[in-house]
């Protein structure tokens, strides 16, 4: 959090450098701040607000910027057609001198190009897509990462983790790029394929899907014409709420993502494996394939029926060199784990840090969450020669929580 004020209090400055005249010495410097405050993403927009308002706290208390004072405004954006309209509304109704945002890049798209026709900087502190500089616009400034940064972490495991574990050279390696459709996902996804191909790696196809859909049969078909060596079903969603008051869509929902799609992509990926004799299919579950919680009646189903399937199919296909492992974790800081915080502070009448260490952490002996690169690197021996014997298991990564 210390790095993020320190990043949002050097924005303020120049931002104010630039709207700063002695007529307005004495007044206050508006600030709108363009998230989404509502809906699915809400716990991101926030956080980030959090920030913004530490560092606005922090200059106030210094003095303010150029002698004046700094307010912040908020404007809930979820879409980019509301990006459009909070910016309208800040700048007619609440006066606002420039604007910070948006955490997604589709909003900070359409509401910076709005600001630019109101003459108003627009300072960019999270979208990453790199179609929103690449615009030119003279008013639009971003002190955040972009999409490039995200995506060489990804090239990264691919070339110092992957490569390695499967004992082939980068360029020997075919691999297929999933996106969510959107211009984020599509500038990570555009990256990656600039970078891994650089690297000389073969890209073999690039699909895009819905971050809603939960349809998925087209991606699967057009991956299965890939022949892919190694298989992670990863796909996850949560909903919590007591069993008598669940809603049925999220229970479909939940079952379809988590425990369908990894039969419909087993199946689809099995018969390229059995025809070269080697194979490996790592499906995520949880340790909530072993044990339960309250109020997660759907998810505890579907990871308890992943820990099935993963059983059966490693019994028919143990004679011909494919493996079939489900690793379990415990609670992982994921935006998975972070999105259920509010829902679990309802159902329960517990604040945030209750959820956090009274309940996800309770029956984590550890008292720490599981990172995602303990993960990766379990994944990454599962796929080595040297793992070729297990297979069938429930593997528990969850800080000592199935061992009580």
């Amino acid at each position: 959090m210390l790095n993020i004020k320190r990043r949002h209090c050097a924005a303020l400055a120049i931002a104010a450098a630039f709207v700063a005249t002695p007529l307005w010495a004495q007044q206050t410097l508006k600030i709108g701040a363009i998230n989404p405050y509502s809906g699915p993403m809400a716990l991101y927009g926030n956080e980030v607000t959090r920030g913004y308002e530490l560092a606005v706290d922090q200059v106030n208390a210094a003095g303010g910027l150029l002698g004046r004072k700094v307010e912040l405004v908020r404007g809930d954006a979820s879409t980019p057609q509301q990006g459009i309209a909070m910016v309208e509304q800040l700048v007619s109704r609440d006066k606002v001198d420039l604007f910070m945002g948006t955490y997604l890049s589709g909003i900070s798209l359409t509401a910076s190009d709005t600001a630019l026709r109101y003459n108003k900087i627009y300072w960019e502190t999270n979208a990453l897509a790199q179609s929103l500089i690449d615009r030119g616009l003279p008013n639009f400034f971003r002190s955040g990462p972009d999409g490039g940064t995200f995506a060489a972490t990804s090239v990264a495991t691919v070339r110092n983790l992957v490569a390695p574990a499967m004992k082939k050279d980068v360029k020997d390696l075919k691999i297929w790029l999933e996106h969510e459709d959107s211009i984020y996902g599509t500038s990570i996804a555009e990256a990656q394929k600039r970078q891994l191909e650089a690297l000389g790696a073969k890209i073999v196809g690039v699909g895009a899907h819905s971050a809603r859909t939960i349809d998925l049969n087209d991606t699967v078909l057009r991956a299965k014409q890939a022949a892919p060596d190694i298989l992670i079903n990863n796909a996850g969603i949560q909903h919590v709420a007591p069993v008598d008051e669940f809603p049925e869509d999220k229970w479909d929902a939940i079952m379809s993502i988590i425990l369908s799609s990894a039969f419909h992509t087993t199946k689809a990926a099995l018969p390229a494996m059995k025809a070269k004799g080697w194979g490996r299919v790592i499906n995520t579950g949880s340790m909530h394939s072993l044990v339960a919680s309250p109020f997660k009646s759907a998810y505890n189903a579907a990871k308890h029926g992943l820990a099935g399937f993963s059983k059966t199919v490693a019994l028919e296909v143990a004679t011909q060199g494919i493996t079939v492992n489900n690793i379990c974790p415990g609670y992982v800081w994921t935006s998975l784990v972070e999105n259920q915080i509010p829902d679990t502070m309802k159902a329960r009448g517990l604040t945030r840090e209750q959820v956090i260490n009274d309940v996800l952490l309770a029956n984590q002996p550890q008292k720490k969450f599981v990172q995602v690169e303990q993960l990766a690197a379990l994944a990454v021996f599962l796929c080595r020669d040297e793992a070729s014997a297990i297979t069938g298991t429930n593997l528990s990564v969850d800080g000592g929580w199935t061992a009580q």
